[in-house]
């Protein structure tokens, strides 16, 4: 088992995508290497979420992005939207494993114990920067479930 919160960082520029598993294996192949920490940059904007309303649309990866980027393998994998999951079902998953149906792209990584950061804030003020590099160690929280995390990203 190998985790690592940390790593080389790339940011992928994928807000003119289509809402929903839009982002494919094109956007990442020949462009990342292991042990990087891949983010993607969606512009969500979370002024325009209403908590009473069901869960809001974005921009996330196909599942076989995902499984690609777990291959590879990945550092970490982070967005600024609201989930690295999205609800919508306009592009259904076949798998035998409910839970791979439900939360595909979790699944992808967090089987492959791949970590993943969801609804980063300034991601935009790192596209077209070059020489970085992600941290992100999740805070110690006795019983805590999930991960709340502090990311800093040295620039070099």
């Amino acid at each position: 088992m190998h985790t690592s919160f940390t790593g080389p960082l790339k940011v992928f520029d994928v807000s003119n995508n289509l809402n929903g598993r839009s982002v494919t294996i094109d956007v990442f192949k020949d462009k990342i290497n292991p042990e990087d920490v891949v983010l993607i940059y969606t512009n969500y904007d979370f002024k325009l979420y209403n908590s009473s309303e069901s869960i809001p649309e974005f921009i996330t990866l196909t599942y076989e992005a995902a499984e690609y980027l777990a291959s590879i393998p990945v550092n970490a994998f982070g967005t600024d939207a609201f989930s690295v999951d999205t609800s919508d079902d306009n592009d259904p998953i076949n798998s035998e494993s409910s839970a791979v149906r439900a939360a595909p792209v979790h699944h992808a990584f967090l089987s492959n114990y791949i970590p993943v950061y969801e609804q980063l804030f300034n991601v935009n003020k790192l596209l077209d920067k070059q020489n970085m590099y992600f941290i992100g160690v999740p805070l110690n929280i006795k019983d805590g479930d999930g991960m709340i995390v502090r990311p800093v990203v040295l620039l070099f």
